[in-house]
């Protein structure tokens, strides 16, 4: 456009040399005779983005007139994509922790499995602990002081005090290993 609001090159939409005075960005736009700058304006009743450079050297504006949906189709095919990008990495950062840490947590599992095998049998090595330790204490002869046995008689939970007077009787019974299972055969008959 020239310094007279002549347009001098032809457009999709106005003719070669046709006089743009009247047109509202026009006027907008002789405002501000010695600037460049942009604005929205309703144009033929479509909403566009109006650009415009300085005069130069022949008194001339570059006009750049773009359909405001034109930008915000391009802005919002960028959201979608940046959406897609975004709920790609999230998703993959979370399969890739899942699988991370089961891999981590599989030795700890394996562990924890093990420990509870392991409480679960405590109490019968327990019981076991404790006739041996009573088996031992009955046929050992060596000395051992009360502390000593009263420190093993709690740990193993026997309740015998060792305060008090006590007559032991001890039954052999031979070959025992055989006597069970004659008793319960004996039972069955």
């Amino acid at each position: 456009m020239d310094d007279k609001s002549q347009l001098i090159s032809a457009t999709w939409k106005y003719a070669m040399m046709k006089d743009l005075s009247k047109q509202n960005f026009v006027k907008t736009i002789n405002i501000h005779p010695s600037s460049s700058n942009y604005f929205l304006e309703n144009i033929d009743g479509i909403k566009s983005l109006v650009i415009y450079t300085e005069p130069d050297a022949f008194g001339w504006r570059y006009i750049k007139i773009t359909p405001y949906n034109t930008i915000v189709r391009g802005i919002n095919n960028l959201k979608v994509k940046t959406f897609y990008i975004a709920g790609g990495i999230l998703l993959l950062g979370i399969i890739t922790s899942l699988i991370v840490s089961r891999r981590l947590y599989m030795p700890f599992l394996s562990i924890s499995s093990k420990l509870t095998t392991l409480e679960s049998e405590k109490p019968n090595n327990k019981e076991i602990l404790k006739r041996e330790m009573l088996m031992n204490f009955v046929q050992n002869s060596k000395t051992i002081r009360s502390e000593a046995l009263q420190e093993l008689f709690n740990q193993f939970g026997v309740t015998i005090s060792l305060q008090g007077s006590y007559v032991l009787l001890i039954l052999k019974i031979d070959n025992y290993a055989e006597f069970p299972n004659a008793l319960i055969l004996s039972n069955e008959t």
